[in-house]
């Protein structure tokens, strides 16, 4: 009984380095017509920004919350996500308010910032690298009371 595990055991342990053996052949062949001598080769490739974002206030609620629809045109980009960003001035310093998958185009941004002007820029990202941002784009909040800009 006992030469009988030891059998399995072994034969287990034989399949195993086989296949691994195997996977380690396949790889080999696949791989290796791609690697060449010669120097490193690395893309500068850079990501293109998203058009220049458009917004205005889309609701408000009279001492409460001023939701202002951040809208892009992204139909030239194919990959990567798009980032939302929100400044009080021009120039930033500029807070990341979202991140999400392409061609969404549009954003409602729920803010309690009454009486000021608020600007957005987008950007794409994917996979650690960043865009430059795109043109700024600015909306005046209403007063608390959701009238005009006091």
């Amino acid at each position: 009984m006992r030469r009988a595990r030891v059998a399995r055991l072994a034969l287990l342990v034989g399949l195993a380095g086989a296949f691994a053996l195997g996977a380690a052949a396949v790889a080999h062949s696949e791989f290796a017509s791609s690697v060449s001598s010669g120097p490193l080769q690395v893309s500068t490739a850079t990501l293109s920004s998203p058009s220049s974002p458009w917004a205005q206030v889309w609701l408000c609620l009279p001492n409460v919350a001023v939701t202002i629809v951040v809208s892009w045109d992204d139909d030239d980009h194919d990959s990567g996500d798009v980032q939302v960003l929100r400044s009080f001035s021009p120039d930033g310093p500029w807070a990341p308010i979202l991140d999400q998958a392409p061609f969404a185009g549009h954003y409602f941004d729920t803010t309690r910032f009454f009486s000021t002007r608020l600007y957005y820029a987008v950007r794409t990202t994917e996979g650690g690298w960043q865009s430059p941002l795109s043109s700024v784009t600015s909306v005046d909040t209403p007063n608390a009371r959701c009238f005009g800009r006091s």
